[in-house]
């Protein structure tokens, strides 16, 4: 039963979180477009009902994630991806507080990677350099424990990771993006009107997850403290992954991106 005493499923909304997400939120106003150049910057959010006895929803704040498109001349593009996440609130992360990457990806409607380079840092709770004192390790084990490089690139119908002296092969399915290269790929597709895309996602350019796709589906309308939104909607399915729901403005671009435990939106 709900708080009002009525049957739980007429009381508690699955997307009751989007209100508290979406509270003060200013939609942009400039022209957007999808296949220039752009930098994105979005609040992340961990959602979830908080208190069990009366099903409230709750969104907390767990960092921010900003991504960088720049189109090249031999007709490919770079994204630059930052992304600062609160390890304390997601405990069931790899330890990876701070990620950069710079990756190459072709031109085509799944944003197909090429190339790539990733750092990933393991920071304290104020965003700075995890100490081998902190960690409880030797200073010598201390640069293995805050600080990893990686690389690779798709060849010959392999993934290739390099980390450090070591490296990886893995077949590579086609076609193959990151799950980071998804705001632009969902961008471009409702731009284009595409109803369907069939991909593989090798998520923070290291673990592959196959049998991805991306289903356009009616426009999602939500009203927030008397102001209606109506954004294009694209859903993601797949192998290894939750649902994700993606909402576009009219000049397509994302606005809000949610899954059944974890939310961004635009800041």
């Amino acid at each position: 039963m709900g708080i009002s005493g009525e049957p739980f499923a007429a009381s508690f909304s699955p997307f009751g979180f989007l209100p508290l997400l979406l509270k003060g939120f200013e939609p942009p106003k400039e022209p957007f477009d999808p296949n220039g150049e752009w930098a994105l910057t979005y609040r992340l959010f961990v959602v979830g009902v908080i208190a069990e006895k009366y099903r409230q929803w709750g969104c907390v704040p767990s960092g921010t994630l900003q991504v960088k498109r720049a189109p090249m001349r031999d007709g490919t593009f770079i994204l630059q991806v930052n992304l600062v996440s609160n390890q304390s609130i997601e405990h069931h992360g790899r330890g990876i507080d701070r990620i950069e990457a710079e990756v190459t990806h072709r031109n085509d409607s799944w944003a197909s990677i090429l190339s790539w380079r990733r750092v990933s840092w393991l920071l304290t709770q104020k965003r700075q350099l995890v100490t081998a004192e902190v960690l409880g390790i030797d200073a010598e084990d201390l640069e293995l424990g805050i600080k990893l490089e990686m690389s690779g690139r798709v060849e010959n119908g392999q993934i290739v990771l390099k980390i450090g002296s070591r490296e990886r092969k893995i077949k590579a399915p086609s076609p193959l993006t990151c799950d980071w290269a998804l705001i632009d790929v969902v961008q471009r597709m409702a731009q284009r009107g595409d109803k369907r895309l069939n991909f593989a996602v090798l998520e923070e350019l290291e673990f592959l997850r196959k049998n991805q796709r991306l289903v356009l589906r009616e426009p999602m309308e939500i009203e927030v403290d008397g102001r209606k939104f109506r954004w294009h909607r694209i859903e993601q399915f797949g192998d290894g992954v939750l649902p994700w729901t993606y909402c576009l403005d009219e000049h397509h671009r994302l606005i809000l991106a949610f899954s059944a435990m974890r939310a961004i939106v635009l800041a």
